[in-house]
């Protein structure tokens, strides 16, 4: 097979249009294997009989039979689509030069008419796909519009003349069906409220049938012939369907994939039964969609998501069907579906902070004792944690997220602005930075903020009032707001007078600005870097010195339902968010962690680097003299960007380590508090409490008067 290069390599020159801006012909891997191709980033697929065509890399591979053997591969400079019926194989440029497929060659076969502005005058157009059917080529293509891009599907002759415009808004795609008809993809990509739908058109009459409606978008959608069905993917899952028929469930399709995918981008299905696919970014997957097995069993998660748990899940359980899709349940919500049994989820997501301690203490949540890994693994977190998710000695709750959320601060500013001072560890150091920042700052740092809280007064005072309640936080005590510390604050607060922004223009203006202190931090974990400058975390400011700080947590936990027929399963499941925590998540929960990790982004980005270096230093073998310059400085630029990964791309850094080990004794965990969560009706009480005083309405002293009492009913209704 390798002989046949000389001959490619003629290809590519009698078809300069075609392949044009080549500067020198590299030799084509002809080598390549099915399995090799998920290294190459497929972005196209077809096929003829039951041999596969794909197109990466500017070349076109086609592997034969069952066994997909390299059967070929032909230089594909240009080519973005291929599309194939019964007896022919076509192949479409950026374009829109029409090739037919040949042994081993591309022979020029006409233009689409619709990307060349024949049909479309003056209008910028990409097309989105194509295929082939009843002797037609039918093109979704996107066209600019004054709101935006517009998508429109046509049909045209096979040599892309006469194009006639299909009247149907929003399709995307289309594939064969049965016999003169063309199966149709309607989706608004810009309006989820338009539900997804395939459309059965009948191309001699353009008449039109819808056959199936989604509940969120598809993907992936083939017609198998042979047994008169579509199959398809939708928000990670296959779907086998006839017509008039429910869509049945083919398992998890992600699990068909080396590496973690989430939806197909497009796939085909052959004569023996095969369905081959794309997913997003370039991956193949090749299985025999009739003979997989169909979930033997059903896990109910409410409120769930289809994260890296899941997928890792569906992937070493494909008899189980894991469905996510049930609306998320309030504490009352969850006691109601406990004790009425009725279409009960066999677990629960829930903030830890919105009724989790009332069903804690009500008996509510079933036990994860049967999970040694779940108990070993739980032994490791900081004791706050542990307090959190046991029962006296069952465990009851599981994480799913949690990350430590102390303030941050841009340390490269303040080396800048204050050399050696401390940073501000009380609300009085904090408050003297704000007063002198005008008057000695201001004029020389216009472009900084020394303090982002969120917004004007008002919010400055809401957002102290809620961390002095974490810092008063004792189980069993009621908060005391009535206190010279609490009310020197705010009186200093209200003197600030901090406008709130009234136009788009001074928001624009303020998001534009550095920030010095942030109360709510960007990150989850440690030291992070914006442009080069170091932020990092910062314990929240305290009201007394003498007083330790209040570190808040996001904590999102798994609850078992105690009277679950699954809960084996559901403790497997449980395992596999075990397994699958990012480095930034242990870290931030177990006590003795100690290994740094790189970002996924950062981990991505240097394969890409290398994979671009690899394609930039082969292209150096067979460049030209005065061509080899440019790529040895490209490589170089792409070394220093390889470098800069390493330096600023770290999840988690041993520095980030040390720093996270200083704050994390100082995480304060109010299971049980009625005045913290985003859905605190306890907290509610109290804002509207200050927004009378901030109203002038009443004074300082009658509305910490007014909360305390507030507090102390809140307090006597909780113990009750």
């Amino acid at each position: 097979m390798k002989a046949s290069n000389h001959r490619i390599c003629a290809i590519i020159l009698i078809l300069p249009l075609f392949f044009s801006g080549q500067a020198a012909c590299a030799p084509l891997d002809t080598d390549v294997t099915w399995d090799a191709m998920n290294a190459r980033a497929a972005v196209s697929i077809a096929g003829l009989n039951n041999d596969v065509y794909v197109l990466a890399e500017d070349a076109m591979y086609r592997f034969s039979g069952p066994d997909r053997e390299p059967a070929g591969v032909i230089g594909a400079q240009g080519i973005t689509h291929l599309a194939s019926s019964a007896d022919m194989l076509l192949a479409f440029s950026a374009s829109g030069d029409i090739y037919t497929v040949a042994e081993q060659s591309l022979i020029l076969n006409g233009r689409l008419a619709v990307l060349n502005g024949d049909d479309i005058a003056a209008a910028e157009t990409h097309l989105r796909a194509v295929t082939i059917s009843g002797g037609y080529i039918f093109a979704a293509v996107d066209i600019a519009a004054d709101n935006g891009r517009e998508t429109k599907m046509f049909r045209m002759d096979l040599d892309g003349r006469n194009a006639i415009t299909l009247d149907i808004p929003f399709l995307q795609s289309a594939c064969a069906y049965r016999p003169g008809e063309l199966l149709l993809f309607q989706s608004d990509l810009d309006d989820y409220s338009v539900s997804p739908a395939l459309i059965a058109y009948e191309i001699a009459s353009g008449s039109t049938r819808k056959v199936f409606e989604f509940s969120a978008p598809a993907g992936g959608i083939a017609y198998c012939a042979q047994e008169d069905r579509v199959i398809f993917s939708s928000a990670g899952e296959m779907f086998s369907a006839r017509e008039g028929q429910r869509p049945e469930s083919l398992g998890n399709a992600e699990s068909h994939w080396v590496g973690v995918e989430r939806d197909v981008f497009q796939a085909i299905c052959l004569p023996d039964r095969r369905y081959i696919s794309i997913s997003p970014t370039g991956k193949l997957s090749d299985i025999a969609w009739d003979k997989l097995d169909k979930p033997r069993h059903v896990l109910k998660i409410a409120g769930g998501i289809k994260d890296q748990a899941y997928r890792a899940f569906y992937k070493d359980n494909p008899d189980v069907f894991v469905n996510v899709d049930l609306p998320e349940a309030t504490a009352e919500e969850m006691q109601r579906l406990i004790l009425t049994g009725i279409d009960a989820p066999d677990l629960f997501l829930l903030d830890l902070y919105d009724g989790y301690a009332g069903l804690r203490s009500k008996k509510y949540l079933g036990s994860l004792n049967g999970s040694s890994a779940l108990m070993e693994s739980v032994r490791q977190f900081y004791p706050q944690i542990q307090g959190a998710l046991f029962d006296g000695a069952d465990l009851v709750a599981y994480p799913r997220i949690f990350s430590l959320n102390p303030w941050t601060l841009n340390e490269t500013l303040w080396r800048a602005i204050y050399g050696e001072r401390q940073y501000p560890s009380t609300y009085s150091d904090l408050f003297d930075l704000l007063e002198e920042w005008p008057e000695k700052y201001a004029e020389d740092y216009p472009e900084v903020t020394p303090i982002e809280f969120g917004g004007d007064t008002r919010m400055l005072v809401l957002a102290i009032t809620r961390s002095y309640a974490l810092q008063q936080y004792q189980a069993g005590i009621p908060i005391v707001f009535n206190t010279p510390a609490y009310a020197d604050i705010i009186n200093r607060a209200l003197a600030l007078e901090r406008p709130g922004m009234d136009t788009v223009a001074e928001e624009d203006a303020y998001i534009a600005q550095k920030k010095l202190i942030t109360f709510m931090p960007l990150q989850t974990f440690g030291i992070f870097y914006d442009e080069e400058q170091r932020i990092i975390p910062l314990a929240p400011a305290v009201f007394d010195k003498s007083a330790d700080p209040a570190v808040p947590v996001r904590f999102q936990v798994y609850v078992l339902n105690p009277r679950s027929a699954n809960i084996d399963i559901a403790l497997s499941y449980l395992e596999a968010v075990m397994r699958s925590f990012p480095p930034e998540t242990k870290a931030g929960m177990i006590q003795g962690w100690n290994e740094t990790a790189l970002s996924e982004n950062a981990t991505q980005t240097i394969g890409e680097l290398d994979h671009a270096i690899a394609r930039k230093q082969e292209e150096l073998l067979y460049a030209k003299e005065q061509d080899r310059r440019m790529l040895q400085e490209a490589i170089e630029e792409l070394y220093k960007q390889r470098a800069y990964q390493y330096q600023y791309g770290y999840a988690v850094s041993a520095e980030s380590l040390a720093l996270y080990r200083t704050l994390a004794p100082h995480m304060v965990i109010p299971v049980d508090s009625p005045f913290w969560g985003e859905n605190s009706t306890a907290m509610r009480e109290i804002d509207k409490i200050l927004e009378r005083m901030l109203d002038k309405q009443i004074s300082l002293a009658q509305c910490v008067a007014e909360m305390d009492k507030k507090a102390a009913m809140v307090f006597l209704e909780n113990a009750n």
